[in-house]
C-alpha cells in the first residue's frame, strides 16, 4: 500500500482513463464531463462535457477522444482542445446501442465497443465501427455483459471482460465467432482490463473491491 499514490481527487465518478500519444491522462466523468488530469500537480480540469454519463474511453494517434455514453447510448468523439463532439456511432439501424462501455482501438484504425446490454440479460454484444465511421455488430458471441475490454500482448485478439459470467474471454481479430475462456472469475463482478509488456492482466473489480493480476496462461 505504501506504493499507491494519488494522483487527482475530487473528479465525479471516473470510470474510464485513457493516456494519449503525447503522455497527456484523461477521464471521464458522470455527468458526462472529460477532464484532463495533471498527475505532477494532483490537479485536474473540465475541458469537454457530453451531457450524459460517460464509462469507458479511448485516444486515436491525433489525440482525439472516444468516449462511450451510456446516458446518451452513443459513442462521441471529443476534441479535448476545443472542447467539441460529435456522434461517432449510435450502432446500427438493426442494433442501436444500448449500454456502450468500452472502446478499442487496432492497428488498422478499426475501433472495437463492447456494448453490454442490460444487466443478466445476457444480449449484449461487439460493435466495429471501421476508420470510415461504418458501424456493424462484429460479434454476438460475447453476451452475458460484455465489459471492460484490451488487445492481447500480440494485438491479434480481443481481451473481454465478462461481467456476469463471470470470465475474462478472449476473441480473435481474425475469427470474430472465435470465444476462448482465459480465466474464470467466480465471486467477482469484474469491470475493467489491462495488460502490461508481459502479457500480465490487470482486473479492476466492481465487486469486491480488487484489482486482480492474471498470468497469460489464466
Amino acid at each position: 500500500m505504501s506504493k499507491l499514490s494519488v494522483l487527482a481527487e475530487g473528479l465525479d465518478h471516473p470510470e474510464g482513463v485513457t493516456v494519449t500519444a503525447d503522455g497527456t491522462l484523461y477521464a471521464g466523468g458522470e455527468a458526462g464531463q472529460v477532464y484532463r488530469v495533471d498527475p505532477d500537480k494532483g490537479s485536474f480540469e473540465e475541458v469537454a462535457s457530453t451531457g450524459g454519463f460517460l464509462l469507458g474511453l479511448c485516444a486515436d494517434g491525433n489525440g482525439l477522444l472516444y468516449c462511450c455514453d451510456v446516458g446518451r447510448r452513443e459513442v462521441l468523439r471529443v476534441d479535448p482542445a476545443t472542447g467539441k463532439s460529435d456522434v461517432y456511432s449510435s450502432g446500427t439501424a438493426e442494433r442501436p446501442m444500448v449500454n456502450p462501455n468500452w472502446p478499442v482501438f487496432d492497428q488498422e484504425g478499426n475501433l472495437y465497443v463492447t456494448d453490454s446490454g442490460s444487466w443478466k440479460g445476457n444480449n449484449g454484444c461487439i460493435f466495429r465501427i471501421d476508420p470510415e465511421g461504418r458501424t456493424e455488430v462484429w460479434t454476438d458471441v460475447s453476451t452475458n455483459f460484455p465489459n471492460g475490454a484490451c488487445l492481447d500482448l500480440d494485438e491479434k485478439s480481443l481481451l473481454i471482460l465478462e461481467s456476469c459470467t463471470p470470465a475474462l474471454v478472449k476473441i480473435s481479430l481474425d475469427d470474430p465467432q472465435s470465444r476462448q475462456v482465459v480465466a474464470e472469475l467466480p465471486g467477482t463482478i469484474p469491470d475493467g482490463v489491462s495488460i502490461d509488456v508481459d502479457g500480465m492482466a490487470y482486473i479492476c473489480c466492481y465487486r469486491p473491491d480488487q484489482i486482480l493480476r492474471v498470468e497469460p496462461s489464466g
